[in-house]
């Protein structure tokens, strides 16, 4: 298997030829150049990371995902080449026909969305992994009157680990994330009460303006992106995304990557989603 992890963002087809080079190179290919290398090379798996890294939504910002598509259909009968994709990209992508043709792949594989019940399963066994015991009691309604307390109960986890799949959209890093915020300490060191977080249902976008949302789009898209990069995805004027930056940052939507790079909070990107698809800045 030879691995080719992209840089941050290649947009020229002379960088990303540069650095498969160095890739064959490290993995031993003979050969004067790239062509020859590839054609010395035995049969491989490659596999391109982050394929996402290799475009940005802009005028010309397309000429190295085009290369890169074109380098792994002439190396097809000697080489099969799998890439890995930020999914909102790949969807982007496979709307514009003039950039990629889907059918050019052999097969596509999506991550399924983890459900309510998988979600319980995992949260369960990873408390008691280390020693803890997750609490669902204050979730009943105080007052309410049940002939059968113990179903009750059952019905009220039952709801929130749908709630908590739901609004994670069945992402498990996400769920996890939401779920950490519905937990509270107890007397009992080793046992946490599970409550009814409103992170679950806030909308954090709810009364911000185009400006925010262009950016919180142009953000779930590519997955994470310089100020310069969000500059020419939006071709906003120098200047006028910093701060909207800032205000994203304050409100806890944005947060900041190494690489002095900007994505969603993960903890907020379900009704960030919910709010950019009901305004019809992202589809799908």
């Amino acid at each position: 298997v030879l691995r080719l992890a992209l840089p941050l963002r290649v947009l020229e087809p002379e960088a990303l030829f540069t650095h498969l080079d160095q890739a064959l190179v490290q993995a031993g290919a003979q050969g004067q150049d790239l062509e020859s290398r590839l054609a010395n090379l035995p049969p491989h798996l490659i596999l391109v990371e982050e394929a996402e890294r290799a475009f940005l939504r802009r005028v010309r910002g397309f000429e190295a995902f085009r290369a890169l598509i074109d380098l792994a259909s002439t190396t097809r009968n000697r080489h099969f080449v799998a890439m890995t994709m930020h999914a909102p990209a790949w969807r982007f992508l496979a709307r514009m026909r003039r950039i990629l043709n889907p059918e050019l792949f052999g097969q596509v594989l999506s991550l399924e969305r983890r459900s309510g019940a998988d979600l319980r399963e995992s949260l369960t066994a990873g408390a008691e992994e280390v020693g803890l015991a997750l609490d669902f009691s204050g979730l009943l309604r105080t007052g309410t009157l049940a002939s059968d307390p113990e179903n009750e109960l059952e019905r009220a986890t039952e709801a929130w680990f749908r709630l908590l799949a739901e609004g994670a959209q069945g992402n498990a890093a996400v769920a996890w994330r939401l779920a950490r915020s519905c937990l509270e300490p107890t007397r009992d060191p080793k046992v946490l009460r599970v409550r009814l977080s409103q992170r679950l249902a806030r909308d954090p976008l709810e009364e911000m303006g185009d400006a925010e949302q262009l950016v919180t789009a142009a953000l779930h898209l590519h997955g994470a992106l310089s100020l310069d990069e969000l500059r020419q995805v939006n071709n906003a004027p120098h200047g006028a995304t910093d701060p909207v930056l800032r205000a994203l940052e304050d409100r806890d939507v944005v947060e900041q990557r190494p690489g002095g790079r900007f994505g969603l909070t993960l903890s907020h990107l379900p009704a960030v989603l919910r709010t950019l698809r009901r305004r019809h800045f992202v589809h799908g």
